[in-house]
């Protein structure tokens, strides 16, 4: 009875580490950790990335706004700005079969490609870049389109202040209301072209004209890194690591004691 029991604890305490590992494993990925490579020159919100591969993730702030580039090696923050949510319709996610989608403005021949839209893989709601002022007014008069601008400073994180900027230099009040419908018109409307892996997709009148190759997949085994929600960037935090450790002593912890004390 006595070697039933300490098995059984042993069973338990092995389940339990399971468990734990399994849901570390799930949740893993919030910051969408993804890797992207451009055959070509890219523009970003307040940066220009050469042709290469870069990985591309969530800020850890409080309203989840922000998306930050690393070089390819995750050592060096290149770049970070804010956004807003995109939605795109359940084809077009199906489209993309699992690969994010990156979709650019339409600029004349020249002008270096600047990205509008990113999709996450699966995600249905996407994000739409935000442009530094300066920036946004080159990109609007280059695409004859109006585009999002911000004058508010990344870095210190918190809601930005977002307003659009017209072809002719005008400026004009950012409604989140009429954002919010049209982003449920563009859910219910027919489905999109199916995504091609090296261009991005269409997207109601945002057609892509530029020859940039992009490629790209989420990472399947992420490893995480917290940061503080406050001011941006700061430096990586282990307390996930922490907190399972913990949870794994304790648990080893208690099945070794009940085994003894049956013995």
């Amino acid at each position: 009875m006595k070697r039933l029991t300490s098995v059984a604890a042993a069973a338990f305490t092995a389940a339990f580490l399971t468990v734990a590992i399994n849901v570390s494993a799930q949740d893993s990925n919030i910051n969408q950790r993804t890797f992207l490579t451009f055959s070509g020159p890219v523009q970003m919100p307040g940066v220009t990335l050469p042709a290469g591969k870069y990985v591309f993730r969530l800020a850890d702030t409080s309203l989840h706004n922000v998306m930050q580039v690393f070089d390819g090696e995750e050592k060096d923050i290149i770049g970070q700005w804010f956004f807003i949510p995109k939605n795109r319709t359940t084809e077009e996610a199906n489209a993309a079969d699992g690969k994010p989608v990156v979709v650019f403005m339409e600029v004349p021949e020249g002008v270096t490609p600047a990205v509008k839209y990113y999709f996450y893989p699966t995600d249905i709601t996407g994000k739409e870049f935000i442009y530094p002022k300066d920036q946004a007014l080159k990109l609007a008069a280059a695409s004859k389109q109006p585009v999002l601008a911000t004058d508010s400073d990344v870095t210190k994180g918190g809601e930005a202040h977002v307003f659009t900027v017209e072809p002719n230099g005008a400026e004009a009040a950012y409604d989140a209301n009429a954002t919010a419908n049209q982003n449920q018109q563009t859910a219910a409307s027919a489905p999109a072209a199916p995504v091609a892996a090296n261009r991005p997709t269409d997207l109601g009148a945002d057609r892509d004209r530029t020859a940039i190759g992009t490629s790209g997949a989420a990472d399947q085994n992420p490893a995480p890194r917290q940061q503080a929600s406050s001011e941006l960037p700061t430096t990586a935090s282990p307390l996930q690591l922490i907190g399972l450790l913990g949870l794994m002593a304790l648990a080893g912890g208690f099945g070794l004691r009940l085994a003894r004390s049956t013995n």
